[in-house]
């Protein structure tokens, strides 16, 4: 039999009925569409248990740039100076999210405090109205933004992680490629939860197929409606776009590749960890047991998603503490 939505913990079922009326229906226009999506993540948010705790440093900037502006968030645990960087990239298909969402926050100063980093997250420019590549430019150029202000922002420049969930997780493994081809410091590791990293093909492997309807993440809903907005056909085949489909993934910085067993990217995922290895990044590899697509937000109150998160914070501690 195949599987069914019944087969994951109950804590994710619980969950994902908390869930069900963020998805918006495409007759309602686009604008309406985030706000109404926005409203319901901080319903559920509470409902999901999520908390943020008190951090000693939290600043809002502002990044401008040629094409324009969008805003970074800055969470620190205290003033001393050289501290090593977090950047943070949230999900979101590339057409939600924001950094004001509650467990983007949340997280952010939940990983400051955990792992004694400063963390800045990215409210890069979002599409329809920004397409490709300005998501990505916009987390380089919150990168390079935060190195030359270091001595302002109290981080060490050459101690750097990046890290994103889903399509979060395509921006920041692109994003390590990019700061490879642009010759700019090598970053010490980059987190990839979830990671969308096949925009060309990514209905080619099974696991899409077997959890495409009602396991969290809808592969009609999230993937097919939402990639169009993103970015043209032809560019899909891109590697700033498709990292799986990239040419050359040797001298990337160690990454941690996290994959959830009832999602649809999880197989893609579990491909782009075997690739990376292969062309000599050193690579951790975490399969999410009875994780679907976003319980890992649920942390704070479900222990397979306290696991997950500790597996993260222990990646990130010992990549930047320990170099």
């Amino acid at each position: 039999m195949p599987p069914s939505p019944n087969d994951m913990p109950q804590a994710v079922q619980d969950m994902m009925r908390r869930r069900a009326s963020g998805r918006c229906e495409p007759a309602i226009p686009r604008y309406l569409q985030r706000t109404l999506f926005d409203l319901d993540v901080f319903a559920r948010s509470a409902a999901d248990g999520i908390t943020s705790p008190e951090v000693p440093v939290v600043e809002t900037h502002v990044v401008e740039i040629e094409s324009g502006a969008f805003r970074i968030r800055l969470f620190a645990p205290h003033r001393r100076q050289s501290l090593p960087l977090v950047l943070h990239i949230h999900g979101g298909a590339f057409v939600l999210g924001t950094i004001d969402w509650p467990d983007v926050d949340a997280k952010c100063r939940h990983l400051c405090l955990d792992t004694d980093c400063v963390v800045v997250s990215v409210d890069y420019r979002l599409a329809p109205e920004h397409r490709y590549p300005t998501q990505i430019e916009d987390c380089y150029a919150a990168l390079s933004w935060c190195r030359a202000k270091a001595l302002m922002l109290g981080i060490d420049p050459e101690r750097v992680v990046v890290m994103g969930e889903s399509a979060g997780g395509n921006l920041a493994a692109v994003l390590a490629m990019m700061v490879r081809d642009r010759n700019a410091s090598p970053l010490l590791g980059q987190v990839l939860e979830v990671p969308l990293v096949d925009l060309l093909t990514p209905e080619r492997y099974p696991s899409f197929s077997t959890y495409a309807t009602g396991f969290g993440l809808e592969a009609d809903a999230s993937i097919a409606r939402n990639l169009p907005l993103y970015l043209d056909d032809a560019q899909r085949s891109d590697a700033y776009a498709s990292p799986l489909h990239s040419s050359n993934l040797a001298g990337l910085a160690p990454a941690l590749v996290m994959t959830a067993e009832f999602d649809i990217l999880r197989d893609s995922g579990n491909l782009y960890a075997e690739r990376l290895a292969g062309s000599g990044v050193p690579v951790t590899h975490y399969a999410g047991a009875g994780h679907n697509h976003g319980s890992m937000s649920m942390y704070q109150t479900w222990q397979p998603a306290t696991a997950w998160y500790q597996q993260l914070v222990a990646f990130v501690k010992q990549t930047v503490h320990q170099c």
